[in-house]
């Protein structure tokens, strides 16, 4: 019984052994078959690879990108190629291929292989781009060493893509007060100055301004219609010069709009009331009429606490007066 017994746990044994070895030659056999596994089990690299890239660029702006490639082995190597993969928002420039062939390498031989990229003109959510640098032999990718690390399969650098930011402030300057709503008699002519700055860290390009009118009697002029380059963290100043032209008129608006390649329109409005000679005085500004009694109560009051102040002081001086006198006699107070 006890020989059937033995007998049976090297038979099972036995067949354990086989199966896990016929598993094992299965998948070595795969991993021989499959080329894209057997490129992976490099285990030294045959090549040093680093990229010289920008940190930061502005949008719409190209730069080169150089890859330098050293062969490190001490071999003879053929048939090498260096292909880049951009992620979106970077670009190659017209008539770039993104895989660039370098040859024969010989022992400790390195060589350049340069890219134009081009940064995204639309606006992105993320503007940091990550991208990665492939080296290939004879077609197939094979591990690099890099400066971070002594086996990789790609090299990756990021770029920061620089975007404007636009700002419009104004009005600033306003003939009679540096106020949104002004009033005019007919063919009077005010000015209006908006400043438009660019406080982002990178320039805007291709700016436009114009204005629109909703009753036609307003006439307004631009000093100026567009900018070809607005640079990062500057403004520039746009004046309205705005005139009635009918003797009777009133309320307004006038649209101020600023356009660029990158950003949608931006629109600031400038309320105007135009009125007939026949009733000439008005306020320029209807927070005159709110602004004025509250000016003259503040030194309606601060008078009465000057006055307050000078009469309490005064009758504290009479009081120790009198108690001086009243302590020491009046000839000696005099």
């Amino acid at each position: 019984m006890k020989s059937h017994l033995v007998f049976l746990i090297i038979v099972l044994s036995l067949g354990t052994t086989v199966n896990f070895t016929n598993n094992s030659c299965v998948r070595i056999s795969n991993q021989l078959i499959d080329d894209s596994v057997f490129r992976f089990t490099q285990e030294t690299a045959d090549f040093f690879l680093n990229v010289s890239a920008p940190e930061k660029m502005d949008y719409q702006n190209t730069v080169i990108i150089i890859a330098e490639i050293e062969e490190i082995s001490n071999n003879q190597q053929n048939d090498i190629s260096v292909k880049v993969e951009l992620e979106n928002g970077l670009y190659l420039a017209e008539d770039q291929s993104d895989t660039v062939d370098l040859g024969n390498f010989n022992p400790r031989e390195i060589k350049m292989a340069n890219f134009s990229i081009t940064a995204s003109q639309t606006k992105l959510t993320n503007p940091y781009i990550i991208s990665r640098v492939y080296l290939f032999k004879n077609g197939d990718q094979q591990y690099i060493s890099t400066p971070d690390s002594p086996l990789e399969a790609y090299h990756a650098f990021g770029i920061n893509i620089l975007y404007p930011n636009l700002r419009v402030r104004g009005p600033i300057e306003l003939t009679g007060f540096v106020v949104p709503r002004i009033e005019m008699l007919p063919d009077e002519k005010q000015t209006v100055t908006y400043n438009v700055s660019n406080i982002g860290e990178s320039a805007l390009r291709n700016l436009t301004f114009r204005v629109e009118t909703e009753k036609d009697f307003i006439k307004v002029t631009l000093s100026k219609n567009s900018l070809d380059i607005l640079p990062a963290k500057n403004f520039t100043f746009v004046s309205l010069e705005v005139s009635c032209e009918t003797m009777f008129a009133s309320y307004s608006n006038v649209h101020f709009l600023v356009d660029s390649d990158l950003f949608e329109t931006r629109i600031l409005v400038l309320k105007i009331q135009t009125f007939d000679f026949f009733n000439p005085y008005k306020y320029y500004n209807s927070l005159v009429i709110i602004a004025w009694p509250l000016f003259v109560l503040f030194f309606i009051g601060f008078a009465l606490f000057i006055g307050y102040y000078t009469w309490k002081k005064r009758a504290r001086r009479k009081k120790i007066e009198r108690e001086l006198e009243e302590r020491y006699g009046k000839s000696l107070i005099d």
